[in-house]
């Protein structure tokens, strides 16, 4: 991982991050073990870190979308709660606007550039229970209030530039 990677050339990355994200799809569930690894080194990160959890469903229908993010969100669900006990922030967000690169790391994994916005989709302690089901229900929620226009990545409160 990262953190290792450019420790070995004596540069220590963990002190220098204040946000951090990580992003996840179906296709991690097949490679559970490669995401733990990562996740291993979130415990890392000091503590008053904001880290993103990223879940992308990339489904097309609201139940795909449910079933996706569920599935996601139970293999990462207890590491969100050791990070949170260990004194970080963690935000779930799902399917936010981002831009995908091709630039591999080296572990051939690679990266997309999020920028910052008003997630449409962000689960926190501050928004619902922090529990799989506290945040299905969110969703459930989400999905109600934004009526038809459920499929939009960006909130559409966000004022353009």
């Amino acid at each position: 991982m990262t953190f290792g990677y450019y420790s070995s050339l004596g540069i220590d990355l963990v002190p220098i991050f204040r946000k951090i994200g990580m992003t996840f799809n179906m296709k991690d569930l097949t490679k559970r073990e490669i995401v733990f690894d990562h996740l291993k080194q979130l415990h890392k990160l000091e503590k008053g870190t904001t880290i993103f959890l990223f879940i992308e469903t990339s489904s097309k229908t609201q139940s795909n979308i449910s079933h996706s993010f569920g599935m996601i969100l139970r293999m990462i669900f207890p590491t969100i709660q050791e990070l949170k006990d260990a004194g970080c922030l963690v935000k779930v967000v799902m399917n936010p606007s981002y831009v995908q690169s091709t630039v591999k790391n080296n572990d051939g994994c690679n990266f997309s550039l999020i920028h910052d916005q008003r997630f449409r989709y962000a689960f926190t302690k501050n928004n619902a229970k922090v529990s799989v089901e506290g945040f299905e229900s969110k969703l459930k929620a989400y999905l109600e209030e934004y009526g038809d226009s459920w499929g939009h990545r960006v909130d559409p409160t966000e004022e353009a530039d």
